[in-house]
């Protein structure tokens, strides 16, 4: 007697049995919740199909950020952090340390069978020509509230305790959301600021310049990660043409400067990142306590900074891909900023505030010594530039990268100039350091819906604290344990652990501490944008092309190229002095 399940019969009597059990079918009426079973089965399939799709722009987005670790290599060796793992570090050691994982690299040319999903889903077997795929152990790497990770959660298929990512797997919709969120940030509130002190027409230069030159490098990068003929880059493995000699070699920023300029090169790139998203941590302190005393006007600026360390230090102790859910606030903030903003203008009618009656504003300067701060706060807005290569490497069609680029700065041109016009029509030389304080201050607008613009900035630095963070908490508490005294003194996994809970609160009472120190948003603005950004973004990809292709740009691409290293380089300069000078010797 045949098996049940064997279709293995002739196509006949294959269809002798359709034939003869579909009147049969047909012939029984439905029961009435037959369709309630059906239809609640299509809408648990439409559930799982929105969860599936966010998790996977979820994954997508905090592989962005966790890239930009790499650039940030671990103190006293050439190992990047992302080749780190502090659950290795603080193990160490450990007479109870968990058999360890090694990480191993699939050969792309292998046929394998199908593997089952962590969702139970059968994945498709893996063919010829594939990406290839990474083995992680099944931990998260830096967390301080430990969690198994899963399959599905770190956007992989899972077999025998191991996680197998497909690198380079963001699709073109995710890599421009990716793109533009990291990219537009809180230097959106000071641009109608540095119109007040660039006047209309120095102002929208320095603006279309900062906005061209950055979407010009973000394109040499990806130029510079195609140096060597003989290799193609999936997801930043370094796949030979043959596809079997594969390396564990990660492209970024930092390996394109040794590339250029040799290994040394690794540490200074490391101590600009870390610079960078210390001032960029400073930043988000600083506008989240202005925020709050916009909201809470009884209490002082310095005191509600040093309350947001107890609710901001918290959050530095969640997994990353947790965080990265809260992303869409980020771009939904700024969005609904400028939609506010508008608003307030079109329906006001009397100044100050209005569009329909602007304040007096300049075509030039007013202040001329106030100019140098137009620098740094326009190319603020460009401080996740450094996002660019790990885009391009994580996209599933990176010949698609060039129209990424070009569609986020459509965008971002579009919103930050919207800003800087509208804020600066609407307060003219009244336009204070962060829009937001204009609005709430000024009379005649709606409060509630003021209210929830700055509630949303107040979140802003909430779901961006931890990720900005991160990559300077890894560094430290690498660091750390390394150090003898602690290889020798502390045996137990709990001990460290509780000393990386400490190091976590010192290095946000540090932020936190210089953020009270530094008051002024438009100084660390002007700062971030004028030496690291105008460094990172602009400076340093320039030079990585005038070095690894002299012999093949043209005399006008090479003059080109040097025009702006030197523009860029006398405006950062100027910028950044400008930026520690008091506001005694730039009165005019």
């Amino acid at each position: 007697m045949p098996h049940p399940l064997d279709v293995s019969g002739s196509d006949q009597e294959n269809d002798q049995v359709r034939s003869s059990s579909q009147p049969e079918l047909d012939s029984e009426p439905r029961p009435s919740n037959f369709f309630i079973g059906s239809w609640a089965t299509r809408r648990r399939s439409s559930y799982a199909q929105m969860a599936s799709s966010l998790n996977s722009w979820n994954q997508s987005y905090s592989r962005s950020w966790s890239y930009m670790s790499e650039n940030i290599s671990v103190p006293g060796s050439e190992r990047t952090i992302a080749g780190s793992s502090i659950d290795d570090i603080i193990n160490e050691h450990s007479p109870r340390r968990r058999p360890e994982l090694p990480v191993m690299y699939r050969d792309v040319t292998r046929t394998e069978s199908p593997r089952t999903r962590s969702d139970g889903s059968i994945g498709a077997a893996i063919i010829p020509d594939t990406k290839p795929r990474v083995a992680f152990p099944d931990t998260e790497a830096t967390p301080l509230l430990r969690h198994k990770s899963s399959a599905s959660d770190m956007g992989g298929l899972e077999e025998n305790g191991e996680v197998f990512l497909d690198l380079g797997k963001s699709t073109f919709a995710q890599s421009l959301y990716n793109s533009m969120n990291i990219l537009i940030g809180i230097a959106i509130l000071s641009f109608p600021l540095s119109f007040k002190y660039g006047g209309w027409i120095l102002g929208s230069l320095t603006l279309v310049f900062s906005c061209l030159i950055t979407s010009y490098t973000a394109k040499i990068l990806a130029n510079c990660l195609s140096t060597d003929s003989a290799l193609v880059t999936y997801g930043g493995l370094n796949v030979n043409n043959d596809g079997r000699s594969i390396s564990a070699h990660q492209i970024t920023i930092a390996d394109i400067g040794v590339a250029a300029f040799g290994p040394r090169i690794r540490t200074l790139i490391s101590t600009l990142f870390l610079m960078e998203l210390i001032a960029a941590s400073v930043g988000l302190v600083i506008l989240l306590g202005d925020s709050l005393q916009v909201l809470f006007p009884a209490y002082s600026s310095t005191s509600l900074k040093v309350a947001t360390l107890f609710f901001l230090t918290p959050t530095t102790f969640l997994a990353m891909h947790h965080l990265s859910y809260t992303s869409i606030l980020g771009i939904l903030s700024s969005v609904t900023l400028t939609s506010v903003v508008l608003y307030d203008g079109l329906t006001k009618r009397e100044a100050p505030g209005s569009l329909w009656e602007p304040m007096p504003t300049n075509a030039w300067p007013s202040n001329w010594m106030r100019l140098p701060f137009t620098f740094g706060l326009c190319m603020a807005g460009f401080a996740g530039h450094a996002v660019f290569p790990n885009i391009y490497r994580d996209m599933m069609a990176p010949e698609q990268y060039p129209k990424v680029v070009n569609m986020t700065y459509i965008a971002t041109a579009f919103i930050y100039t919207s800003m800087a016009v509208t804020g600066y029509l609407m307060f003219g030389e009244n336009t204070m350091q962060e829009i937001t304080q204009n609005l709430m201050t000024t009379p005649g607008y709606s409060p509630i819906l003021n209210q929830l613009a700055v509630w949303l900035i107040v979140v802003n630095p909430l779901t961006k604290y931890a990720l900005t963070l991160n990559p300077i908490n890894v560094t430290v508490e690498i660091w750390l344990f390394r150090h003898a005294f602690f290889k020798n003194n502390l045996t137990s996994a709990s001990a460290r652990r509780s000393i990386q809970c400490v190091s976590r609160v010192l290095v946000s009472a540090g932020i936190v501490g210089i953020a009270v120190l530094v008051p002024g948003f438009d100084r660390v603005m002007s700062l971030l944008g004028s030496l690291f950004s105008f460094t990172i973004s602009a400076m340093f990809p320039l030079l990585c092309n005038l070095r690894m292709f002299s012999s093949r740009l043209t005399l006008k691409e090479g003059t080109f190229n040097v025009f702006l290293l030197g523009a860029s380089f006398c405006m950062a300069t100027v910028g950044t002095i400008w930026s520690f000078l008091p506001d005694r010797l730039l009165e005019a």
